[in-house]
């Protein structure tokens, strides 16, 4: 299916972190890449960015506990008595501990996160 300016309401809605991207092909024709899981869809010359984009959400994480969606902070004792400031920010937690400098995750942050679930 080609999709135009009359028909771009039916490309299936894409959920994806990036935007979807138009390419110019070789052949003459244009083709819009959705995402990982959407694929690539010919559109013909009426169809616009701002067209596809309004088929497009922006992936944001759906498995965020809605009471734990706020800006939260606490201190964590470390295994060896070291004190560790852990936050979580617009659903992303970090922790000022040199292992999750490293790796982006550590055992301090999983501890906040029982402890404001409990």
């Amino acid at each position: 299916m080609i999709y135009s300016q009359k028909n771009i309401n039916t490309l299936k809605a894409i959920t994806s972190l990036m935007p979807p991207t138009i390419a110019n092909l070789p052949t003459g024709k244009y083709a819009v890449f959705t995402g990982p899981t959407g694929g690539w869809f010919e559109l013909d010359a009426s169809v616009t960015l701002d067209m596809v984009r309004s088929r497009w959400q922006q992936w944001s994480p759906k498995n965020v506990d809605t009471e734990l969606s706020g800006n939260r902070s606490m201190k964590i004792q470390g295994s060896k008595g070291n004190m560790y400031n852990v936050s979580m920010k617009n659903g992303r937690w970090t922790c000022d501990c040199v292992g999750f400098g490293f790796r982006g995750r550590c055992k301090h942050v999983e501890a906040a996160k029982l402890q404001m679930a409990a």
